[in-house]
């Protein structure tokens, strides 16, 4: 079921919107529409929208004299010229190479923090622990509590960047 908008109607199973115009010279060619040409501009305005005010009026009673509807003027300076600075591939290279350092230096503290979490479990549990077990890294697995979290952790990663394209 569609979610209605607390400015849109349902009459006679028909979606009905609601539009507040700000333009002035916009309001007076529908203005002129509904009083000279007769139209009901609860119609004219999907069409107005479609096929633009001007052609719309062209279209449909071959004339565009409104009246004295003088020209909109931007009210607005034009903006300085968008400048994009990019980085040098060298940067670029440092950083990815920085970045997979990184990656590095934190998938290995993970496997040792996890062993020695491991062993220990073990040891708890009245395990004996070879020492050819803990340098092979039998231990090195991600503790249980700890595998939900780093799901629902790359979940949320992976949804940001979707959400991101």
């Amino acid at each position: 079921m569609e979610k209605k908008d607390k400015k849109q109607k349902v009459e006679n199973g028909l979606w009905r919107a609601y539009v507040r115009i700000t333009d002035s010279n916009i309001y007076e060619k529908l203005k002129w529409l509904e009083e000279v040409k007769k139209v009901k501009i609860s119609n004219a305005i999907p069409n107005a929208l479609y096929y633009g005010l001007d052609e719309y009026i062209r279209a449909e009673f071959g004339e565009i004299e409104v009246g004295e509807v003088e020209e909109r003027t931007p009210t607005s300076t034009p903006s300085a010229p968008i400048v994009i600075e990019t980085i040098p591939d060298k940067r670029i290279e440092e950083m990815v190479r920085l970045l997979q350092e990184i990656v590095l230096n934190t998938t290995l503290s993970k496997s040792m923090t996890a062993s020695l979490f491991n062993e220990r479990a073990k040891h708890l549990y009245g395990y004996s622990v070879r020492p050819e077990q803990f340098e092979r890294g039998d231990f090195r697995d991600t503790p249980e509590y700890l595998v939900g979290h780093e799901k629902m952790v790359m979940r949320q990663i992976q949804e940001d960047r979707r959400k991101d394209k």
